[in-house]
């Protein structure tokens, strides 16, 4: 089994989507009995590709979003995951994220995203870069804005919230709690192409909705 991330123009495991199709269920089912998981939609999802963009308060976070969603996701994933565990080696060979450096500039990311997307998939971003202890402690990155304005892709902003409870930063086990998952109405990049600063505007749009989302709430 691999120890170092692999290329990140590399193809997934062939059966990815296969993988994703039969672990949500069992997922979805583990949320709901152990966290007494909530997701709330603003509006329906699209179809066809999309940029999920979330915030990150714990490692169960991936997880949520992929469950409040409901499809497979290519998440872009840190590469110093690979090697820590053999569990989550075999892990993340199976559901097929894409490494991301912190050593360098994630070109290859890029594209394998932009290619993900134009072939009508779903990709997943943390904009915040890591786990972090609370929403606002770490300024976004624009990355989710600038895919979506090269693909034409809608952004999707989800909250998570009650994750850090269960499972925040240093946490050594998991822990019983409620976590709710709030999934937005798309952030449309037709709307920002004229803007200075594209990507720039569209992740203050993407901060501002989930300052209200995680601040104010909102019930189904």
């Amino acid at each position: 089994m691999r120890t170092s991330a692999p290329d990140p123009d590399a193809p997934p495991f062939r059966g990815w989507k296969v993988v994703w199709r039969l672990v949500l269920p069992i997922a979805r089912g583990l949320a709901r009995l152990g966290w007494k998981l909530r997701v709330v939609r603003e509006v329906p999802l699209p179809q066809g590709p999309m940029v999920i963009a979330a915030n990150h308060l714990s490692h169960l976070d991936g997880p949520m979003v992929a469950v409040a969603i409901g499809r497979p996701i290519r998440f872009l994933a840190v590469d110093g995951l690979w090697g820590i565990h053999w569990w989550l080696n075999a892990l993340l060979y199976l559901i097929g994220p894409i490494p991301l450096s912190r050593d360098r500039p994630p070109l290859g990311a890029m594209k394998t995203s932009l290619r993900h997307l134009r072939s009508g998939g779903a990709i997943g971003i943390f904009p915040e870069g890591g786990v972090t202890p609370e929403w606002g402690s770490v300024e976004p990155h624009t990355a989710a804005a600038s895919l979506s304005l090269r693909s034409g892709t809608p952004m999707i902003p989800v909250a998570v919230s009650g994750t850090d409870t269960a499972y925040g930063m240093g946490a050594k086990r998991l822990r019983r709690s409620e976590v709710r998952v709030m999934v937005g109405s798309p952030i449309e990049p037709a709307e920002y192409l004229g803007a200075d600063e594209a990507a720039a505007a569209m992740t203050a749009a993407w901060a501002a909705w989930m300052a209200r989302a995680l601040g104010n709430g909102t019930s189904d």
